[in-house]
């Protein structure tokens, strides 16, 4: 039965259910109740999909005059919806004819549980999680899910022609709006078409939330129609993913998945759903608190090593600063820039670390790597200290590790352990999120000017001004990309796709335009260019859309 109501609660109020969808209190409580006649009220004008329940005052109110209320399956008062509120406020029901907010009132309560299906606990669940948009093609074993969404209309479909595409352009609206991505993909070859996508996901350090169909549970390990066992296909690309075999498991394997998709490092996720599991009844109970004994990021950082690490930068003649993705996702940049004007520490970036440190300060170098600049590469191939943030030291940025500034002494920040020493051996190793420990850092460290090593880049750069771009008679590209630049004042979406003109767009679009743009990196995968201008667009309010699950056929 899940959880009673406390006995003080009992004595001044009954819920009755009258749609048999909740559970919450001893039978016997109702059959005592001078309200068990009253059990069974219906309300023609409520879509059938809602639960109803009778919810009576017994001291001051008439028992004979119930307040009824239809509580759609995404708005039972839990933990993220407390109670119910007059008038449409979060977390309220929907009031029947002859409600008023003095009966509403006095019709609150604790969480109590109700039956749904597995689709609709899934879309429940995702919605809970703050999903509002999802990127899917429809196919066989997901209809289930496709006839439950106009229940929730405060998600979204949004169509793609492939599930590559919903891949991509999950990963292009987390890019573009910091939230977790949804894709959604049918059985077999729909879970595989967003490999890909998932691949880029895990390679950039971006949150998507990929939800897959298989088929039946009989014939799962059979060789089925469109079988394919995507758990195992996308074991190493996820961060974790999980094979739902019973319904009542899909609330708490969605929330840990979200928790997981979000928290430390972020990176993608895949839930697995058989198609009996979706058409499935049972209790929903979302689980109000997780404990995932095995992961625990550690955010704070390690008090001896950044007093080490300070100590090391106070005696740095060359030190310079490596900003990574990882500042941008922990929205560390004002502390990043404490820290190098407090230290005068040289600043470079990796190509995802654009946008990481104002382009037009003094300590501004670019971003170092095979297409960066040339001053920057020196820089870091010179220094006697590297103060790597939220960066994994790939080649990349680096080069070939055997031939990369052999003496360098290397401070590593990151939140993920298994990047620190992997590459490069590590004098200091810092696990934790950059916007923790780089404040902490830069209470430590000495002011310093750092002056000669600060000429020296500047001349560098001086001799090798790597964004000049030459004068000729044909048009440029770097002259195209950057001429685009400017006619649009920096406002414009940048996206691209793998190849030369990602690397243009790196070096003469400004960082500030470059860092919340759609540019993927570490798998090099094509398509983006033309999917994710579509993920940027879902994030300003639109119709809802999607494709009629009556209508769609098995993939």
């Amino acid at each position: 039965m899940g959880r009673n109501f406390p006995p003080d609660l009992l004595h001044s109020r009954k819920l009755i259910p009258c749609a048999g969808h909740c559970k919450y209190a001893p039978a016997k409580s109702v059959a005592n109740s001078k309200l068990a006649s009253q059990t069974r009220h219906f309300a023609p004008d409520v879509p059938m999909s809602y639960s109803l329940i009778t919810a009576v005052h017994a001291g001051g109110k008439s028992a004979d005059q119930p307040t009824l209320f239809a509580f759609s399956p995404r708005t039972w008062p839990t933990a993220n919806r407390e109670q119910p509120r007059p008038n449409g406020v979060a977390g309220a029901g929907y009031p029947l004819p002859g409600a008023t907010p003095e009966t509403m009132a006095a019709a609150e309560g604790p969480r109590f549980m109700t039956r749904m299906t597995g689709a609709q606990m899934v879309l429940d669940s995702l919605q809970r999680e703050g999903v509002d948009t999802i990127f899917g093609y429809p196919g066989g074993v997901v209809l289930p899910l496709y006839d439950t969404l106009p229940q929730f209309p405060g998600i979204r479909h949004i169509l793609v022609r492939h599930e590559q595409a919903a891949a991509h352009m999950a990963d292009g609206y987390a890019r573009a709006s910091g939230r977790m991505g949804t894709c959604l993909g049918t059985s077999g070859p729909g879970a595989t078409n967003l490999v890909t996508g998932i691949c880029t996901s895990w390679m950039d350090s971006t949150p998507v939330f990929a939800l897959t169909g298989n088929v039946a549970r009989s014939l799962l390990g059979k060789d089925g129609f469109q079988e394919a066992d995507i758990t195992g296909i996308t074991h190493s690309i996820t961060k974790h993913n999980y094979l739902v075999m019973r319904p009542e498991e899909i609330p708490l394997s969605i929330r840990e998945a979200a928790h997981i998709c979000r928290t430390g490092r972020p990176g993608p996720v895949l839930v697995d759903i058989p198609k009996d599991v979706f058409q499935e009844t049972a209790e929903y109970d979302w689980p109000e608190q997780i404990n995932l004994r095995g992961y625990k990021p550690t955010v704070e950082g390690h008090s001896g090593m950044i007093r080490r690490a300070a100590e090391l930068i106070d005696q740095a003649e060359r030190p310079i600063i490596i900003a990574g993705h990882g500042v941008i996702w922990s929205d560390a940049q004002a502390a990043l820039l404490e820290l190098a004007e407090r230290a005068g520490i040289p600043v470079i970036t990796t190509f995802l670390g654009i946008g990481a440190f104002p382009e037009s300060h003094p300590l501004s170098y670019g971003w170092l790597g095979m297409h960066g600049m040339f001053y920057a590469n020196q820089a870091a191939d010179k220094a006697d200290l590297i103060i790597g943030v939220g960066m994994r030291f790939d080649d990349r940025a680096m080069g070939r590790f055997s031939a990369f500034n052999p003496g360098v002494k290397i401070v590593h920040i990151d939140i993920d352990p298994a990047e620190i020493g992997k590459n490069f051996p590590v004098a200091v190793p810092i696990v934790g999120s950059a916007a923790n420990v780089l404040p902490r850092l830069a209470e430590q460290v000495k002011e310093a000017k750092h002056q000669p090593w600060i000429r020296w880049i500047d001349q560098c750069r001086e001799e090798h001004p790597s964004l000049h771009i030459r004068e000729s008679r044909r048009m440029l590209p770097q002259f195209v990309v950057r001429t685009l630049y400017e006619e649009t004042n920096g406002d414009a979406n940048i996206v691209t796709g793998v190849g030369q003109h990602q690397m243009w767009a790196g070096q003469h679009i400004s960082t500030s335009a470059l860092a919340s743009s759609s540019v993927p990196a570490g798998s090099g995968r094509w398509g983006s260019n033309s999917q994710a201008p579509s993920a940027r667009r879902s994030l300003a309010p639109m119709p809802r859309h999607g494709p009629s699950a009556e209508t769609a056929a098995s993939r």
